[in-house]
């Protein structure tokens, strides 16, 4: 992608499942950012990590729950060497310490939902067929239906947040709408 691996100084991380950081070693000066409760459940042993994809020991800052919030759901706000305002927004449920990030873009937000959803249809539909498959692979299945509602009442009340999940198809046509000035 045309990146220098020493350039890139801060991965952000919604989750620790292995198709989220399987590359992550390729950034050996980066810091990890993820949310403390994310790698106490990687750290306990939990089976659905590869854990040799931490191998490497990369410096980690670990995000704990604190007072901040943003649109009413509760914020954790990022310490990184750049203006932006990007928050981990708890969507606990799919994994122990799942949470979506938030970047702000003058009065627009961008909310990468990891996998709190898989299909953007599920926004607007619970009798989605994907729908057995979020439930199957959720670490709390109850925790993931209520950050799934949580994202449907943000989405219908605010038109300034734009939602991008990692696996919906639709989203990989967005770099061009997608311009970041950090």
């Amino acid at each position: 992608m045309g990146f220098v691996p020493a350039y890139v100084r801060d991965c952000i991380i919604t989750h620790l499942d292995f198709d989220h950081i399987g590359g992550l070693d390729d950034f050996p000066y980066s810091t990890v950012h993820v949310a403390a409760e994310e790698y106490a459940s990687f750290a306990s042993g939990n089976p659905r990590y590869l854990h040799h994809q931490l191998g490497h020991r990369p410096k980690l800052e670990l995000y704990e729950k604190g007072a901040c919030k943003w649109f009413g759901m509760e914020a954790r706000k990022l310490k990184l060497p750049f203006s932006t305002t990007v928050y981990l927004i708890p969507l606990f449920g799919h994994t122990k310490g799942h949470c979506g990030v938030a970047i702000q873009q003058n009065e627009n937000w961008i909310l990468h939902v990891g996998d709190a959803f898989y299909l953007e249809a599920e926004l607007f539909s619970e009798a989605q067929k994907i729908a057995e498959v979020a439930s199957k692979s959720a670490d709390d299945d109850h925790q993931r239906k209520l950050s799934l509602k949580h994202l449907m009442d943000l989405l219908a009340s605010n038109k300034h947040i734009k939602m991008l999940s990692y696996h919906e198809p639709s989203f990989f046509n967005l770099e061009a709408e997608l311009s970041f000035k950090l």
